[in-house]
């Protein structure tokens, strides 16, 4: 089961990418990996959490957050400074970059609202700014050090953990 109220905040100094425990540790490298040079070249906040799910804590996090039927790919919840991500979704969408996808959530953090249009917006102007910046000052690799997990074990049903990326599973 999915550990939403431990989620919370992110160590100052790195992007925070946890995934499901349900997640085997490949896929979540697979996925986790290349979002944290993505989300750092967008300039992400650290400070905030994302958070890629299984099938089953998609859709327990989507009945809970209220956004069933209203996305398939992620959502942000501003009070819980906290990104969900679809997994499958990335999955079955590999290569391709996640970029759009994160521009549009960050623009939601940006403007502190859920209005999509605004949103899509100042998505397109991230994204600018992203390939502008990887152009001009391309991002270092080896994003992935190893840091303490945010999570606690408190969970919606039951106690579980998250497994970061590398197979790390927090306790």
């Amino acid at each position: 089961m999915l550990i939403l109220s431990g989620v919370l905040a992110a160590p100052a100094h790195a992007q925070r990418v946890v995934c499901s425990q349900a997640m085997r540790a490949s896929t979540c490298d697979l996925l986790a990996v290349p979002m944290e040079k993505e989300l750092k070249l967008l300039n992400a906040p650290t400070d905030w959490t994302w958070v890629i799910l299984d099938g089953r804590d998609w859709r327990e996090a989507s009945r809970r957050f209220k956004t069933e039927g209203l996305t398939n790919k992620a959502f942000t919840v501003l009070e819980l400074r906290t990104t969900f991500f679809r997994g499958e979704f990335l999955e079955q969408h590999r290569p391709r970059p996640t970029i759009e996808i994160l521009a549009h959530e960050m623009a939601h953090i940006q403007c502190t609202c859920k209005n999509e249009k605004k949103a899509e917006g100042l998505a397109a102007q991230l994204v600018a700014f992203a390939f502008e910046r990887q152009r001009t000052q391309p991002h270092p690799s080896g994003l992935c050090a190893p840091t303490p997990c945010p999570i606690q074990r408190e969970s919606l049903a039951t106690s579980c953990a998250m497994r970061q990326p590398s197979g790390r599973a927090c306790r």
